[in-house]
């Protein structure tokens, strides 16, 4: 698309949402639709040197009616089914805004909310989480996903509390295209699991927003896990982004192993002190597929700590930017960040790009990185073939060794089963 157009199909969408502003909302949340709306006009898109997410087709997703009514269990197709356990809280959130809920009594017997957004508007405490960590003006993106989203979710744990369930989100993107915002909120000394996946159907061309703010207060534990398995004929804006307080901490495991083209941003913001996080992240890219994946801390507290380690595997004719970046802030003394980005090309027509940042504004601290772009080593291919091992096989398992590492590391066990099986069925070995 040249840029005349895009810049007139940015213009007709704002246009048509400002004077379809969804009747009913509070104030607050209008004024930020609106915000959006308005910022589609002239906001810059995020960043993209070597992959131009610019020109993919963001403004096709369809507003709908947000905030629809529950859907019927029945109604639910059979991906979506499979991706969630019995017996732990579940809320599905399927196009159009409607939702689906399940086993949320443990949830609501400890004074964990587990609640579509719907439901969540008659919550006081709302307002003051949604977009505060992702507003309607900090791009394109991020003013198309305050404007259009249809739904969402707010999980809410009270202060002191140690919920030992894993809480399970399930964003469902169907021909109309999905816009969800997600809102986590883990109060001092709580603690909370959570996995959130995203599935389409394979073949369906389709626009998935996601954006997910995530509150870890002082004192806090997150364990969470994100898996994409949208399918051909995705576009997928994946935001993650993360407040820490003091002495708090968010382990992230993500795995991008779906097949959709994807601009991915996820950020971690240390700001209390001693708050730490470990970001581990897969990604598998196959066929033409398109992948953008920012990851990023802020250290803004003193003695922060952070640890990042994202592997990919590349295939076919995929390219995929894998942009690591630790900023160590002034007054964020006695801090200390390392990240590591390793790419595995298995295609000569596949491409992969490392590109670790370290930006440091203080003295007293600890920094480090590493990334390589390589192949698959042939010597080690041979010597598993020599002993017997057909060459597929020999693949499988020195790929497998190359992933173990962050496999190990994701921290919940249903979450780590359905990666490994995603990963085996994408790239067919």
């Amino acid at each position: 698309m040249a840029p005349t157009d895009v810049r007139d199909a940015y213009a007709e969408l704002a246009e048509k949402l400002l004077q379809e502003l969804p009747p009913g909302e509070p104030a607050w949340l209008q004024d930020a639709r609106r915000r959006g709306a308005e910022g589609l006009r002239a906001l810059p898109f995020p960043a993209s040197e070597k992959i131009h997410i610019a020109s993919w087709p963001w403004a096709a997703v369809e507003p709908g009616s947000p905030f629809a009514e529950a859907a019927p269990a029945g109604d639910l197709p059979e991906a979506v089914r499979r991706s969630f356990d019995a017996g732990a809280p579940a809320l599905v959130l399927l196009d159009g805004g409607r939702s689906v809920a399940f086993d949320l009594e443990a949830a609501e017997a400890s004074g964990v909310v587990v609640a579509d957004l719907r439901a969540a508007l008659a919550d006081e405490r709302l307002p003051r989480y949604l977009f505060a960590l992702v507003g309607p003006e900090d791009d394109r993106l991020a003013a198309l996903s305050a404007a259009t989203f249809q739904g969402g979710a707010f999980v809410y744990v009270p202060r002191g509390v140690a919920f030992d369930r894993p809480v399970q989100l399930v964003v469902w993107s169907g021909e109309r295209g999905q816009s969800v915002r997600l809102v986590v909120v883990v109060e001092a000394g709580a603690s909370l699991e959570l996995i959130e996946t995203h599935l389409s159907p394979d073949g369906v061309p389709t626009v998935h927003h996601s954006v997910t703010e995530l509150y870890v207060a002082d004192g806090a534990r997150l364990r969470y896990a994100a898996l994409s398995r949208l399918g051909r004929g995705a576009v997928d804006h994946g935001r993650r982004v993360a407040r820490v307080g003091r002495d708090g901490e968010i382990i992230w495991a993500i795995g991008e192993v779906g097949h959709a083209d994807t601009f991915a941003p996820t950020v971690a913001r240390l700001e209390g002190e001693g708050a730490r996080t470990e970001l581990y992240m897969i990604g598998v890219g196959t066929g033409e597929q398109r992948g953008v994946f920012d990851l990023r801390v802020r250290h803004l507290g003193r003695h922060t700590e952070s640890a990042l380690l994202a592997k990919g595997i590349l295939l076919d004719r995929a390219h995929q930017v894998y942009n690591g970046v630790t900023k160590i802030e002034k007054k964020a003394t006695k801090s200390s960040g390392e990240q590591t980005e390793r790419l595995l090309i298995l295609s000569p027509e596949a491409r992969g790009d490392a590109n670790p940042i370290l930006l440091i504004e203080e003295n007293d601290v600890k920094a480090g990185h590493a990334a390589s772009v390589g192949r698959i080593d042939e010597g080690q291919l041979y010597y598993l073939m020599s002993r017997g091992l057909p060459r597929r096989e020999a693949e499988r398992l020195l790929l497998r060794a190359f992933l173990d590492p962050v496999i190990a590391r994701v921290p919940l066990p249903a979450a780590r089963d359905r990666l490994v099986e995603a990963i085996e069925e994408k790239i067919g070995r």
